[in-house]
């Protein structure tokens, strides 16, 4: 299916969804300008795609902001480093290589617009829901920083999601009764959201849980007003997961930080 004209030209994509993540930043707690750059923090996490900055659109900053950039990161104790779409600052780059920044990863970026998804996609011996109970958060919380090796630090930022306008997304081992998968799509901003935070337990993998999660998010993103919804894959594997979801790779995200 063909992008919609205006969300087909990559600038104007790119601007849409580096807007988008500015917007988002400015929803949390911990948000800080430096130059032309939006920082954005978690005062109780230092894991590194909860604390990073977002450059304006053309953003071409100079020796002295940069260093204004990684002064902010070192007085909060975090690593300096960038989440953004290159094509809308495409000078950047170049800058940051120079301040002794490196390249962590360039990821797929994928789209879903109203009609291109598939509903149909299940997951046999699970039961895939919508859930806003503390006690389902908390159960998908766990699961969620299990299935990314992480730190269990409770429901907070689910119950956050869900509280401002997003959905949690949760798929329960119908055997055991346990949440082996979680998802989320964002609080929308202007027509968009991010699905983020889709994971499964390592013993639960390779049944269509990932996709029966993305496929129900999705849908119910569409039905509450989002008009384009975004993520990026964390490997090839969990693209093809998404694409049979109806997902399209259509740009590039860059992930820079400074060691």
């Amino acid at each position: 299916m063909r992008l919609s004209p205006s969300e087909d030209q990559p600038s104007d994509l790119n601007r849409k969804l580096q807007a988008y993540l500015r917007q988002a930043a400015l929803r949390r707690p911990n948000s800080e300008r430096a130059g032309p750059f939006l920082a954005t923090f978690n005062a109780e996490d230092d894991n590194a795609y909860l604390n990073y900055a977002i450059p304006d659109d053309g953003a071409e900053p100079h020796e002295g902001e940069i260093d204004a950039l990684i002064a902010l990161f070192l007085a909060r104790k975090r690593t300096p480093r960038l989440e953004y779409m290159p094509a809308a600052a495409p000078k950047l780059e170049t800058a940051l290589l120079a301040k002794g920044f490196t390249v962590e990863a360039r990821v797929s970026v994928m789209l879903c617009l109203p009609g291109m998804q598939i509903f149909d996609l299940v997951s046999d011996g699970f039961d895939v829901f919508v859930t806003e109970s503390e006690r389902d958060l908390e159960a998908a919380a766990r699961a969620q920083a299990e299935a990314f090796g992480g730190t269990y630090r409770g429901p907070r930022g689910l119950k956050r999601t869900v509280r401002y306008g997003g959905i949690v997304v949760a798929a329960r081992d119908m055997a055991s009764g346990t949440i082996e998968g979680v998802g989320t799509a964002m609080p929308a901003i202007g027509g968009v959201s991010e699905i983020t935070g889709i994971g499964v337990r390592a013993g639960s993998r390779r049944h269509g849980v990932a996709g029966a999660i993305t496929a129900l998010l999705t849908r119910q993103a569409f039905a509450r007003g989002v008009t384009l919804a975004w993520l990026t894959p964390g490997s090839r594997d969990a693209e093809r997961i998404y694409a049979r979801a109806g997902w399209v790779v259509a740009s590039e995200a860059l992930h820079i930080s400074r060691p």
